[in-house]
């Protein structure tokens, strides 16, 4: 479900140690709400639980992120995951290198297990072709069906406070897990409702 609601709002008004996972994506947030959108994942999820954040490598310092996570109460490493996307030319190629890959800090609330023991911290998924993509932020279906199996098990409780296109409520649905997604963005939320028509088509 896509919820028409800011992020902190939304994620207080569910209760304590409902969720079994949290994707949290800000990477075109600002840095400034991270540290309250942290805390208040913090308090939704279960314990022995994940949590991802995707961050910016080129506009968010990774230390700075980190330490917000810990005072919400994660833990984790330094060391992101990275989504590999194949090649993205650069905005000037001539002396710009292209940028390929996007990286997100996995947090735990607790010591949770995986589920896919011993996978590598690199997922590497193709993005979509333009002409299929219903927004610019929106990452493939496959990679996030791939993240969610990594993280959860079947029927896991997902949380997105920014929630974007929602490709992430789908990978969940299409994955037998169950989300709830926030997005204040008339944009995300047309997005969003194309994403499901398009995903299961009526008639």
């Amino acid at each position: 479900r896509l919820l028409p609601s800011a992020p902190v709002d939304g994620l207080l008004s569910q209760d304590a140690e409902t969720f079994d996972f949290a994707e949290i994506d800000l990477s075109g947030e600002n840095f400034l709400s991270a540290e309250e959108i942290l805390k208040a994942t913090y308090r939704v999820l279960k314990q022995h639980t994940f949590c991802i954040v995707w961050f910016s490598a080129s506009g968010m310092a990774l230390e700075p992120l980190f330490q917000q996570a810990l005072k919400a109460g994660f833990s984790g490493t330094r060391a992101p995951a990275i989504w590999l996307r194949a090649d993205i030319l650069a905005t000037d190629p001539n002396y710009l290198l292209g940028e390929a890959y996007e990286p997100f800090l996995v947090l735990h609330k607790g010591i949770p297990a995986l589920g896919r023991p011993g996978r590598l911290n690199t997922f590497s998924f193709p993005l979509e072709p333009l002409e299929e993509r219903l927004h610019p932020s929106q990452r493939p279906q496959a990679l996030m069906e791939e993240i969610l199996k990594t993280f959860t098990p079947e029927r896991a409780k997902i949380m997105v406070p920014l929630a974007g296109p929602g490709m992430t409520l789908l990978a969940a649905t299409c994955s037998k897990r169950y989300a709830v997604g926030f997005s204040t963005s008339e944009t995300c939320q047309v997005a969003y409702r194309k994403l499901i028509d398009r995903a299961f088509p009526l008639g």
